[in-house]
């Protein structure tokens, strides 16, 4: 029953004459007024804690982490498991050459896209901290040298 439902039912004069006729029943219907109000209490705390939650991810923690990572024409995954920093809310990648580097983030390696050339940087910054997975390769025959800078 909820408190509007519960309330809007029953005018004053009637809850005072019940409260002297049955006074069991008004405290039934008070029970179910805190109880409304109860659910209501919980559900704005997970609502808040939800919301709280989500906010976070959008702040940054502050941990900056470098890297220079080798790449050769063998695919190399930067992953939580191998760099203790990730999830990045934001990265910048500086082909130190001299091959292309094919920088893949998040979604499964598939095939070469647009090149990083040798000299050229990269910058990616999400709204929250979702850069789990990077995957870098060069042509076959090539090698690179790229430095990366990601925030937490």
């Amino acid at each position: 029953m909820s408190v509007k439902r519960s309330l809007g039912a029953l005018k004053l004069p009637e809850v005072e004459r019940m409260s002297k006729e049955r006074p069991y029943a008004l405290q039934a219907i008070q029970m179910e007024i805190l109880y409304d109000m109860a659910g209501l209490l919980e559900e704005l705390v997970e609502r808040q804690n939800s919301f709280q939650s989500s906010w976070e991810e959008t702040v940054p923690r502050g941990d900056f982490k470098t890297l220079t990572v080798p790449v050769t024409d063998q695919i190399t995954q930067l992953k939580p498991e191998n760099s203790p920093t990730m999830p990045w809310l934001s990265a910048t990648m500086y082909n130190d050459g001299p091959g292309s580097v094919y920088v893949t983030i998040n979604e499964e390696y598939s095939q070469n896209k647009t090149p990083l050339r040798s000299g050229e940087h990269l910058n990616i910054g999400l709204i929250k901290r979702k850069i789990c997975n990077v995957y870098l390769t060069c042509v076959p025959g090539q090698t690179a040298s790229l430095r990366i800078f990601a925030i937490r």
